[in-house]
């Protein structure tokens, strides 16, 4: 009876120790998103939403780790990938909403503004995106399909991903 009540003690101190251990390493694991504060934004970011998005303030911003880029959502609801550069990787429209000529005119090529107003969905854009790698940009449209273009604003096949960071 006595040798009973002590496997049961060993097989729970055994279990608390277990539980403590996993907390432990799970409190430790690797570190992948970094809460911001607009105070250690770099500049070149600060910079890039005072000129696209003036009015707007930051709501949200978290430092994606390892990649290196600021995802911010701002107040007027635009969701906004950034290098500390300063330079876009992704804009996302508020639902619903559609991503203004002005702000495309001052982001992408002026040849797929073009391409976009003979397609007649210049005014559907809900998200751009543009790969810093290779320099390729993906527009989606409303209700629509999505759109490649090369980096000099040429309409492109879908690109492999792979070969761009996100």
């Amino acid at each position: 009876m006595k040798s009973k009540s002590i496997v049961i003690a060993i097989c729970g101190l055994l279990f608390c120790a277990m539980i403590n251990i996993q907390s432990t390493m799970a409190q430790v694991g690797p570190v992948v998103k970094i809460s911001e504060t607009q105070l250690s934004v770099p500049d070149a970011v600060l910079s890039f939403l005072g000129t696209h998005f003036p009015e707007a303030t930051m709501a949200k911003v978290e430092l994606e780790v390892p990649e290196n880029y600021y995802e911010i959502k701002l107040s007027d609801g635009y969701e906004i990938d950034i290098t500390p550069e300063g330079e876009w990787k992704k804009i996302d429209a508020p639902q619903d909403t559609a991503i203004p000529e002005s702000i495309l005119a001052q982001l992408i090529p002026s040849t797929i503004i073009s391409h976009l107003r003979e397609k007649k969905v210049l005014a559907n854009v809900e998200e751009i995106s543009h790969c810093l790698k290779s320099g390729y940009y993906e527009i989606d449209i409303f209700k629509g399909q999505d759109l490649w273009f090369d980096a000099e604003g040429r309409p492109i096949k879908k690109p492999n991903k792979q070969n761009c960071e996100k």
